[in-house]
Formats: structure tokens, sequence, C-alpha cells
């Protein structure tokens, strides 16, 4: 028994070393690593395909900051009510940094308890009086501390607050297992529609595809059969599907998952990146059939997120596309998810002025007096700007104020920086009533 408890020992250690030696990878790096594993062969992120290779470049490339709160358990809550309402949002009884805090006695009988930031550990109370508290505990306390982030390379979970929260525990008649309705919406659209039954049962989970008409698909994933007896299409579907396309509006994919207790909908969670986008179809032609369903392109090219890696890139397109080294600097000015106007930071190599736009690019009579105005300088409309205008308004969704930088180069529009207080609100207007006007449309 002894040489077993350390033959132990030595396998968590080195589980540990490996473990710690994968985060060092880049996530670039990892995400291909992970998907030639899954696929047998490299993914093409030049010019991506599939489903699960779009997927993937999604994962590296699109950073909306938004996508941190819609995969927290506890803050995509508060997202989702904001856009269909809180009754479709499953009461939460609590929520605690530790998992030692978990007040028990003010739980109702039936409950579960989860993570915020993880995936696939869950405890399901039935009856508290029968619960293990301290393995429940135990069990919590392994979820705080993984890592979710680092296993998947999902970047989103990377600032998700580790907490645990507890919320009402749903239910349907004779104890059977609840259907989990996952519906996979393209650039809005509801296209397919993922049921998982008996994932907590001996028989192991079952999948099944169906399309947006409760079609059968003859596809399913490795490992999950289908079920037995094919689920009834629910009555509740045309809803489901209504909330799905209120929720992935604007977004090229997104996953929103239901459930139906009693005639009532209610709202699961978020996914971004299905399995990780590292789990093939059978048959494999369905990855190809569904990747033609939405489009990165505009992403890749009009649509453009600068990150610290492609820096180098927007310098050598400085350098390449503009005579004098200038670029504009075009600041979006978001009021509740909105573009109200804009700013135009003009060549800074000489003087720097500003001019202000509304969102039809129509010249506005005031500046600042610190970057004063140049009205008479033609400054062309940016051709990306209804993309800068999109993207802004994506970013800027469910926030009150906050300043959206872009910069276009080469038709290509290339992100600069969030800013939730211009000038430190210190600025001065040229024409003092501006700072009041614009004041109205802050509404505290």
């Amino acid at each position: 028994m002894q040489y077993m408890f350390r033959g132990m020992q030595h396998d968590n250690f080195i589980k540990r070393v490996v473990y710690k030696a994968l985060q060092l990878i880049p996530d670039s790096v990892y995400v291909r690593l992970k998907y030639r594993k899954a696929f047998g062969r490299w993914p093409d992120l030049r010019n991506p395909r599939s489903f699960n290779e779009k997927l993937t470049w999604l994962k590296l490339h699109d950073r909306n900051p938004l996508y941190t709160a819609m995969v927290d358990k506890y803050e995509a809550k508060r997202y989702v009510a904001g856009i269909i309402g809180d009754e479709y949002i499953i009461p939460t009884y609590g929520v605690w940094d530790r998992a030692e805090d978990i007040d028990f006695d003010a739980l109702p009988d039936k409950f579960v308890l989860k993570a915020t930031h993880d995936s696939g550990r869950v405890i399901i109370c039935r009856d508290k009086s029968t619960l293990d508290r301290q393995k429940a505990i135990r069990e919590m306390r392994l979820s705080l501390r993984r890592n979710f982030y680092a296993v998947t390379r999902e970047w989103p979970y990377k600032n998700v607050k580790p907490r645990i929260i507890a919320e009402k525990l749903l239910e349907v008649a004779d104890n059977a297992e609840l259907a989990d309705y996952k519906v996979h919406n393209f650039n809005g659209v509801p296209k397919v529609i993922l049921v998982c039954r008996d994932r907590f049962r001996d028989t192991g989970l079952t999948e099944d595809f169906f399309d947006s008409e409760w079609k059968h698909l003859d596809v399913r994933r490795p490992g999950h059969p289908n079920a037995p007896i094919l689920e009834d299409k629910p009555e509740e579907l045309d809803k489901m599907l209504e909330l799905s396309e209120r929720l992935s509006k604007s977004y090229p994919f997104m996953r929103t998952d239901f459930y139906s207790v009693g005639g009532k909908v209610y709202f699961g969670e978020i996914t971004l990146y299905p399995a990780s986008a590292a789990v093939p179809f059978v048959p494999e032609s369905f990855d190809d059939l569904l990747g033609k369903e939405f489009n990165v392109t505009n992403l890749m090219g009009g649509g453009k997120i600068l990150t610290f890696r492609n820096i180098s890139i927007l310098i050598q397109l400085a350098d390449s596309s503009t005579a004098d080294n200038s670029i504009n600097d075009y600041k979006f000015f978001c009021f509740n998810g909105r573009v109200k106007f804009m700013k135009v930071d003009l060549d800074r190599s000489t003087e720097h002025r500003a001019n202000y736009y509304d969102r039809d690019f129509r010249l506005l009579e005031f500046g600042e007096v610190e970057y004063p105005p140049d009205f008479a300088r033609k400054v062309d409309k940016p051709a990306c700007f209804k993309s800068m205008i999109e993207l802004a308004e994506k970013i800027a969704r469910k926030m009150r104020f906050v300043r959206v930088d872009f910069y276009e180069i080469d038709k290509h529009v290339f992100f600069g920086e969030i800013t939730f207080y211009p000038s430190s609100a210190a600025g001065r207007f040229t024409v003092p009533t501006a700072d009041l006007e614009i004041g109205k449309l802050l509404k505290l």
C-alpha cells in the first residue's frame, strides 16, 4: 500500500509537470496540435473551410471582449436576461468565491452546484438531507482549481473569475433526465439543433442532430450514439429558435442551449467553440457542410483585429501604403451599444488635429481645445466605414459608454483600443454646449 501511494504521488507529480509545460505552448501552436490530434491533419487557417477549421480560426483571432461575459456561467445570466428577459433565466440561489463558503443551510432541498469558469463537473442534489457536503466541497474545490482556458485555449475563459454558483434544479416528470437543446446559429440564423440526453446516466450520453424543421440528420460524433427512441419535436421549439436568433444576431457562429420544462423555456448557456473545435463528425463531410453556413473572410479581411502578433503587419502596411506614413485614427463614441458620432485623429506627425463627424460621416461644427479641428481639411470617408460601425457596436453592446478605435489601411480594418474615459474626463470642447449635449446621450 505504501508503494502504491508513492506511485500515485509520482504519477500526480508527472501530470502536474506536463500540465505546466503545456501552458508554456503559445495558443496558436497549441490549437493546431489539438486539431491535428483530433483530425489527423493540420488545420488550414489561411483558407478555413470546414466548421471546425473556422471555429479554430475564430478561437485565435475573434477577440470580442463580450465573449468573456457570455461564457461566465454567472455573468451570462445577466447578459442574456438583458436581451431576452429574466423569465428565461434559471434562478440562482447563491454565488461564492470559495467552496468552503457554500451556505448549504440556506439552499433548498434540490439544487445544482457548478463553477462559473469550468465545464463538465456538476453536482446535482435531489435531496439535501442525503448530500455528502464534504465531498461536494472537495469536488467544487477541484473545479475552482481547474484552468479550463489552459486545457482548451478557448480564450474567453482566460479572464472568467472562478466562482461557485447554486441554481434551481430543473426537473421533468417521472425523474426523466432533462433534454438539452443546443441550437447552432450561423450569422444569427438557427440551422442545426443537437439534442443531448442521458449525460448523467450509466447508459451514457446520446446525441441526435436535427435541422431547424426537426428533420433527423444522419450525423453523430464518435463515442456518442443516437438515442434508441428519437426525440419528439418540442412544442417550444419555435420559441427556442426565436430566442436563439435574438442572442446570436451579428455573430458569425454561436451555439445557444435551452431546456424545456412544463411548457416553459429556460436558457442554459452560450457556447462559442463546440467540443473546443476538436471533435470530428461522422460522416466527416458534415464538417464541410456546416462550414459553408458561415463566413469568416469578412473578419480575416475587412475586419481584422489588431493584436500584439500583427502590430508589425500594421507598421509594414503603413510604410507601403501611405506616402507620409500618416494613419488616421477613427474613434467611435458608443452610447448604449450604438455609435452616435466619431472623432478622426488627423496626422500626428506634424500638428495633432482632430475632426468630429456624425455616423453618416458629416463634419460636426465643434472640436477639442487641446487638439483643435481643421474644418478646411478634406477627410475622405473610409472605405470600411460601415464595417467599423458594425464592429464598434458589437464591442459596445450592453455598455453604457465606450469609445472604440480603429485604423484603416489598404481597405483593412485594424482594432486600436477601447477607452472608457476619453481625455480622462478632463477634455474641453471648442463649443462649450457640446459637452452638455453629449452628456444627454449618456444615461446613468
